[in-house]
């Protein structure tokens, strides 16, 4: 059990590193995509915004509840309506996160 959680750990670091270098990205290169250009249409970069601001949203969520899990693990804090929503909202952040880089591989790529 000891070993699951320590392990559990270790990827919970990983993920939050991770998930600043996510987060730098998206803070730097967000207000580019407000600009105007002339290479990239109007429309695209609307629907790149929506889909990075989704993006970062659904990781949010993820790593917050899994902190949030893996802290109710170590210390026992255990409670059965918060340990269910915990792991119903990070399967549903999985999911949709997944949903949403498929969606944009489909939808960027259908013109080849």
């Amino acid at each position: 059990m000891y070993h699951l959680l320590e392990l559990w750990m270790i990827g919970v670091i990983v993920s939050a590193i991770v998930y600043g270098g996510v987060l730098s990205l998206t803070l730097s290169y967000g207000p580019l995509l407000l600009k105007t250009s002339h290479d990239i249409s109007r429309r695209m970069r609307n629907f790149l915004l929506v889909y990075v601001t989704y993006m970062v949203a659904m990781s949010t969520v993820y790593i917050i509840a899994t902190t949030i899990d893996l802290r109710n693990s170590m210390f026992g804090r255990m409670t059965v309506p918060e340990d269910q929503f915990m792991s119903i909202s990070t399967g549903l952040c999985i999911r949709f996160a997944s949903w949403g880089a498929d969606g944009f591989m489909v939808r960027n790529f259908q013109k080849i």
